[in-house]
């Protein structure tokens, strides 16, 4: 498996905090420019169903737990600039 592969990444900070929230670490951010920010994590073998249920919309996540993950991945953006 490449990097490419072991790695997945999204702008999309909804996707993202789904997988913080289902116990995903982020594994760092990627800025391509001062407005694009990439969410990357470590993939391994439930990641893909996750990501495919998410955009299926079938998929439960805890609100509380996804506004916690949505509030830490904004401040790991604007507190790394």
């Amino acid at each position: 498996m490449n990097q490419y592969e072991a790695e997945f990444r999204t702008s999309e900070i909804s996707l993202a905090a789904t997988l913080v929230a289902f116990g995903y670490p982020l594994d760092f951010l990627e800025r391509t420019d001062s407005s694009k920010v990439f969410f990357v994590f470590k993939r391994d073998s439930q990641l893909d169903e996750i990501i495919q249920r998410f955009w299926s919309r079938n998929l439960t996540v805890e609100p509380l737990t996804l506004f916690e993950s949505q509030r830490y991945l904004k401040s790991r953006i604007f507190g790394e600039r």
